[in-house]
């Protein structure tokens, strides 16, 4: 009994070096890209980077229109442990379709 005791012991230690959880700026950045995703009016957020440090949130990417580039940043603001936005998201000029 020991011995599976000790084996079932070292498999969950295993276990749990082998799956750190995500750092404090990878979870803020999940909350951050999950909220502009929902956010109406953005549309897809696949257009959107995330990348934080210490609450210091960097939005890069590309978006359709100046509204659009606005609420992605408020909305990035109004998440918890957010302490500063910089927006570095670039508005898509409109293609002309005729040449």
């Amino acid at each position: 009994m020991k011995t599976a005791g000790f084996f079932l012991s070292a498999a969950l230690l295993l276990s749990a070096c082998a799956s750190p959880s995500p750092s404090p700026d990878a979870q803020l950045n999940s909350r951050i890209k999950q909220d502009i995703a929902r956010t109406a009016g953005i549309g897809n957020a696949s257009g959107i980077n995330v990348e934080s440090s210490r609450g210091i949130v960097v939005l890069t990417g590309f978006l359709e229109s100046e509204q659009q580039r606005q609420d992605a940043a408020q909305t990035a603001l109004k998440v918890s442990g957010v302490q500063q936005v910089f927006n570095n998201i670039q508005v898509l000029k409109p293609t002309s379709s005729g040449q």
